[in-house]
């Protein structure tokens, strides 16, 4: 049975009876009552136990012990093999290294300024002085917080994490509740850097900026500011009113007094940790724009000047949409589109005693070739611009055959185009009807100023 038990645990034996022999010596010796016949008998024969078990066999000897004397003497032998130095049979029982465990982090790719480092441990930890061995490196002061559990430690920069820098949290080793070892670990992450600008309205160095009622420079971050201060100056010094998102990834500066014309700004941006009492704000953007000139108090008479001149100045007063600008001191007609040029037309518009109606409009009705009832002309790409029907764009009007004005028929003259000359409509010629024609919807409002 012994050597069924030792060959179960791969056990080499050179001389099994002498091992025998050692091990029921080693028995006899630590427990007096067990063997206390057998000593007896042995003692009765004036032989050493040692010699009694040299000379007979342990096939023979084991047969004489009764079956629960066997089952005790194994179970001793079991406990009390790893104490002795029998390189052999001390194998049996050699104990397995302390199990260690490794606490586990939870990181982000690259962590935030502000942002906590959580750690996570298999079992709770019993070490009160754990948290004081914590490393950081390049040094950071922080704080360390166990939960309730004691099985996950939160680490929180004092401050905040400098920007940009690679760091290494070495936590020490320790114990846990259940015995076993917590082992030194090494985490390492990287830090964000400060938010940026990705955007701004206007851009830098913009010519000719303008702001429409109500609207104001925009300032766009390529991340959320919730943990981070901001600040804008801009000079020549305006009073703004500043609005933030909901996410504060984007900013409204909104000069209360206005942009002054024929004026260069430089607007710069600072930004900081919230957390930081001491630091100055870095500067991290800045921008420089310059606002149009006064308008030309004559509009020149060459008429592609004239376009050009008024594509600069003229100011959208619709942002959103589309929308019709008729300028009647400049004879202009501009096309806007959510605020921005889409083209400009040459017109003609209201005589002195017959003016072209000023204020908000929109488009009531279409027709591409219609018949005034009260003129009985033609008026191709007809568009009113009034609920009543008695003003709109159109092409030139055309007189048919019969007309008691004009018994032969024919077209206004394109000598009209460009001055005050109808009885309040607007007309273009006829590319440029026909292009306002197709671009207009019913509902595009017009402001005629």
């Amino acid at each position: 049975m012994i050597k069924s038990f030792l060959h179960s645990h791969k056990i080499r034996i050179k001389h099994l009876n002498k091992g025998l022999s050692l091990l029921f010596y080693f028995i006899v010796q630590s427990s007096k009552h067990l063997f206390s016949i057998a000593s007896h008998s042995l003692h009765s024969l004036n032989v050493s136990i040692q010699d009694h078990i040299d000379k007979i066999s342990h096939t023979s000897y084991l047969q004489k012990l009764s079956f629960p004397f066997r089952k005790k003497a194994i179970v001793l032998a079991m406990i009390a093999l790893p104490i002795g130095s029998g390189a052999g049979i001390g194998a049996i029982a050699t104990s397995e290294e302390e199990p260690t465990q490794q606490p586990l982090a939870e990181i982000s790719d690259v962590v935030d300024l502000t942002e906590e480092i959580i750690i996570i441990f298999d079992a709770p930890v019993i070490n009160e002085n754990y948290r004081e061995h914590i490393i950081i490196e390049p040094k950071r002061t922080a704080t360390a917080r166990w939960n309730d559990d004691r099985d996950q430690l939160v680490i929180t920069p004092k401050e905040y994490w400098e920007p940009q820098t690679n760091y290494a949290l070495t936590l020490p080793t320790g114990t846990y509740k259940n015995g076993d070892q917590i082992i030194q670990t090494t985490f390492s992450f990287e830090t964000a850097e400060l938010p940026s600008v990705s955007a701004t309205y206007p851009e830098d160095g913009q010519e000719d900026f303008y702001l429409l009622t109500n609207e104001g420079l925009q300032i766009v971050f390529n991340r959320e500011l919730r943990d981070y201060y901001v600040n804008f100056v801009i000079t020549p010094s305006l009073t703004l009113d500043i609005k933030a998102s909901d996410d504060r990834t984007s900013f409204t500066l909104v000069p209360l007094e206005g942009l002054k014309e024929n004026t260069n700004y430089t607007l710069t941006i600072y930004t900081d940790i919230h957390t930081s009492d001491n630091d100055v704000p870095q500067p991290i953007k800045q921008l420089s724009f310059s606002t149009l000139p006064q308008k030309p108090q004559e509009w020149p008479k060459d008429f592609n000047e004239r376009l050009a001149a008024t594509e600069r100045f003229t100011i959208p007063q619709i942002a959103e949409g589309k929308y019709i600008d008729v300028n009647l001191e400049a004879q202009i007609t501009t096309l806007f589109h959510d605020g921005k040029f889409i083209a400009n037309f040459i017109d003609s518009t209201g005589t002195n005693t017959e003016p072209t109606p000023t204020g908000e409009f929109e488009i009531y009705n279409k027709d591409e070739y219609a018949l005034s009832d009260m003129y009985q002309v033609y008026l191709p790409f007809w568009m009113a611009f009034t609920s009543n029907g008695l003003y709109g764009f159109h092409d030139l009007p055309i007189w048919p055959v019969g007309h008691e004005e004009r018994p032969a028929g024919g077209t206004e003259s394109l000598a009209n185009i460009g001055r005050q000359a109808s009885p309040g409509c607007v007309r273009h010629d006829t590319d440029d009807s026909q292009t306002l024609y197709e671009w207009s919807d019913i509902g595009t409002r017009v402001v005629i100023y």
